[in-house]
């Protein structure tokens, strides 16, 4: 697990230090690399089985609202964060549903896999990417962008709250 993957959750660190110029530069690196279909590779060089994307754009979200920065935001961070939604949509949503399947997306996941069945791990970093990214295309001027980004999120957690949450056990 000492394994530099993207999204290793390093950057959570870096960002409450105050390191922000290092969670940018880390997000850079795999900016660069993304595949044509928004896959984030697992490493800037080359790729493995991991998706550790997701954690990776949460890192990067989890920056944003300490710093609001619009400028990185404008300079490719929108851009990246949008083409891994594209990518979550076209290969993790579960049909006829709006949740997530996991797929090697935290150290946990490595034999818990869902096989094609909704996780609440998936659809919750989706669902958090899907809302603030909401508020930064609202902040961008992309009304029609963070209205499509804000009905997905709630769709997301409306479908967790009725597909994955059991009322008799929390």
């Amino acid at each position: 697990w000492h394994t530099p993957h993207a999204g290793w959750r390093g950057s959570y660190g870096f960002t409450v230090s105050g390191w922000h110029d290092r969670v940018q530069l880390n997000v850079i690196q795999y900016m660069n690399t993304q595949t044509e279909d928004g896959r984030i590779k697992n490493f800037p060089n080359r790729d493995s089985r991991y998706n550790m994307g997701e954690v990776l754009v949460d890192q990067l979200l989890y920056d944003w609202l300490w710093t609001g920065d619009l400028d990185f935001m404008r300079q490719g961070g929108y851009d990246f964060i949008a083409n891994h939604l594209k990518h979550q949509d076209a290969y993790l949503k579960v049909p006829e549903i709006d949740l997530y399947e996991n797929w090697l997306n935290a150290w946990n996941t490595d034999n818990k896999w869902h096989n094609g069945g909704a996780s609440i791990i998936s659809s919750s970093y989706t669902w958090r990417a899907y809302q603030v990214m909401a508020d930064i295309a609202s902040r961008l001027g992309k009304d029609d962008e963070a209205r499509f980004y804000a009905t997905k999120a709630e769709l997301i957690r409306t479908a967790a709250a009725e597909q994955l949450w059991s009322q008799e056990k929390g």
